[in-house]
């Protein structure tokens, strides 16, 4: 399936590497390098990139055998397990074409080169030979690491290539181990408060990010996400932290009311069943008024039940329940034969009295919407899907900062 390639390792924080190795190329001369000295076809723009960040450009009128950029540093991984490596692009191709690589590393210790450090092979994704000039689109390149590596180089590159082309934000995604929604041994209470079983059988999620990204700035008003499911519903509790002084600004409203996207609330975008490019919305604000669409369309009402609350004066809770019927699947044809498989994000929506702000656990450059940039999720469901019950599907605790500890990037400006 080729949404796979979304599914993301504890071993990277979100789909990001580290702030330190520079993903979104706000310091790329720091943390990287052109592939040939004073190379004048190669070179860093400070506002190229989505939303005016940071961005590697190429651009050639003559026919470059090769051209393109290497980070100054290594990437940690495990021998034996398959990644993708992804780069998001746009510019134009008369000749040639863009690719990324990964050059597979043995030996590495503290993730810089040394004596022992020996370069195995390198694999290069699929040549993109088209894309288009106002708009983002991706590149990829997945491969199996070979057993003895732990670490991978990165290069990003052209061939043969007449054009310009300009790249942002640089991840890095473990197709092993898939961010699972735990199968819940209760049904949690929906009474606006963080039930204690469910949060110890729920995958969490934390770290927001300030959205727009630019770099990676965690969000002031920070958001949790508990998610779990049963064969019937999926359950999240969303924790809106916040200042004590300064509580949520929530109204009642009619359904799909379009008022709470300007007030406190949360946002979910979930695929359904068999078709990933078809995406529900569902969002909800502090005091339970509710906004439902498919594809957009805000005709269409889900079943989801919302329960508000506080934790305390400083953390509102905002509940959904979900029938899975709503996403397409029915337990009592599907169990055993169909994966649930999800692409999802969350995001939120905060204001105060004097200004509104966005925050969003998936890495959205452009909008609340960008489909793309989704992750890819799959339901432990008890007996949901045969491809899922033969693989340990790991549940983590997705906390980035903790993730970030076990990954951690040394520049090494030799590299």
């Amino acid at each position: 399936m080729g949404f796979m390639l979304l599914l993301v390792s504890a071993a990277f924080a979100a789909g990001n590497l580290r702030e330190g190795m520079d993903p979104g190329f706000e310091m790329a001369g720091k943390y990287w390098r052109t592939m040939f000295p004073n190379d004048a076809h190669s070179y860093f723009s400070t506002n190229g990139g989505i939303n005016g960040s940071g961005a590697l450009v190429i651009t050639s009128e003559d026919v470059e055998t090769e051209t393109g950029f290497y980070a100054k540093g290594f990437v940690p991984i495990v021998g034996g397990h398959k990644y993708t490596l992804e780069v998001r692009v746009k510019g134009k191709v008369k000749h040639g074409y863009a690719y990324i690589a990964a050059r597979m590393v043995a030996g590495a210790k503290g993730m810089g080169q040394d004596a022992n450090t020996k370069f195995v092979k390198t694999f290069e994704g699929d040549p993109l030979m088209d894309c288009q000039e106002n708009s983002w689109s991706s590149v990829h390149c997945s491969f199996t690491a070979p057993k003895e590596c732990n670490a991978i180089h990165i290069k990003i590159a052209t061939r043969e290539f007449l054009g310009t082309v300009f790249f942002d934000d640089v991840a890095v995604y473990e197709m092993d181990d898939g961010i699972s929604i735990p199968q819940l041994t209760q049904s949690p209470a929906m009474d606006g408060r963080l039930d204690p079983s469910f949060a110890k059988e729920a995958t969490r999620f934390t770290d927001f990010m300030s959205f727009p990204i630019v770099g990676r700035t965690l969000a002031k008003d920070q958001t949790e996400v508990y998610v779990g499911m049963t064969t019937e519903f999926i359950y999240l509790t969303f924790m809106l932290h916040h200042g004590a002084n300064e509580p949520l600004i929530s109204n009642e409203h009619s359904r799909d009311n379009l008022k709470l996207f300007s007030e406190d609330s949360v946002e979910l975008f979930i695929s359904r069943k068999g078709k990933l490019d078809s995406v529900a919305q569902i969002a909800a604000n502090a005091k339970g008024a509710i906004y439902d669409a498919l594809d957009g369309n805000a005709n269409w009402n889900c079943k989801v039940e919302v329960a508000t609350g506080k934790e305390n004066n400083a953390c509102d809770v905002i509940q959904l329940k979900i029938p899975l019927n709503d996403l397409g699947y029915n337990h009592a044809f599907d169990a055993g034969s169909v994966q649930l498989d999800f692409i999802m994000s969350f995001c939120r929506n905060h204001t105060s009295k004097s200004t509104s702000k966005h925050s969003t656990w998936t890495r959205l450059r452009s909008r609340f919407d960008e489909f793309e940039a989704f992750r890819a999720f799959r339901g432990l469901g008890n007996d949901f899907g045969r491809n899922c019950s033969d693989k340990n599907w790991k549940r983590h605790d997705w906390q980035s900062s903790a993730m970030d500890a076990k990954s951690s990037y040394h520049y090494n400006a030799n590299v």
